[in-house]
């Protein structure tokens, strides 16, 4: 049985992978783009002083 939020409970597999799937691509795409933004520093890089 599947319960998602507004409707009432469901033998039907179906809303419960919609959900899933769509947890599943958020988490594909948060991974994505926090490898992106790794690659990328936002902070200036402090100059070492030569002798």
């Amino acid at each position: 049985m599947v319960f998602v939020q507004d409707r009432a409970w469901s033998a039907d597999p179906h809303p419960a992978l919609l959900r899933l799937s769509g947890i599943l691509i958020g988490i594909a795409i948060l991974t994505c783009v926090m490898l992106a933004a790794s690659r990328f520093s936002f902070l200036p890089q402090s100059e070492e002083a030569t002798p």
